[in-house]
């Protein structure tokens, strides 16, 4: 979803995921057994990653804030793989796990919102301008590993950047 600013393209995505309901018109969901749900909490339904411009973080380590809202266990060795394979999926291997949160850029917490993400391995994406912060370079590897990673996953992008149409299937634009 591209389009300038102030055109709806957040309160969309916000609308899809159930944190806001349409002003004008409804966001409706068409179930698996038939059933039209209006203005659904896509949350009930599926595994979802919202990734927005500023990601959410909280004080605390790398790892917490990549297995959130699951808890950290640093001695289950699955937990410790798995974080380890999202930080690298997310171009954040030279980071230590142990690292607070604090003391990240932008591109990098950015990324670590991508991280959370592989974690979890969503059945949708909502990426609000999640790689904004990004040099074109981190942001073409990062998508790259995005599109391998969760093939069968759905992917929505609000983006202005050109580099992301490159891993889209339909552009939609808001006048």
């Amino acid at each position: 979803v591209n389009g300038p600013s102030g055109k709806g393209k957040s309160t969309l995505l916000e609308c899809i995921c159930g944190l806001r309901i349409p002003d004008i018109g409804l966001f409706a969901l068409e179930t698996t057994d038939g059933r039209t749900v209006e203005n659904p909490k896509l949350s009930d339904f599926a595994e979802v990653a919202y990734l927005t411009q500023e990601p959410f973080l909280f004080a605390g380590s790398i790892a917490e804030n990549v297995c959130y809202p699951f808890t950290w266990n640093p001695e289950c060795t699955n937990d410790l793989a798995r974080v380890r394979m999202a930080l690298d999926k997310a171009c954040l291997t030279n980071l230590s796990i142990e690292t607070s949160v604090l003391s990240l850029s932008g591109g990098e917490k950015q990324r670590l919102a991508f991280a959370r993400g592989f974690f979890s391995e969503p059945d949708i994406w909502l990426i609000d301008e999640g790689t904004s912060a990004l040099d074109v370079q981190t942001e073409l590897q990062l998508l790259k590993q995005l599109k391998l990673t969760n093939k069968n996953s759905i992917k929505i992008f609000v983006a202005h950047r050109p580099v992301t149409q490159q891993f889209v299937d339909q552009v939609i634009t808001l006048e």
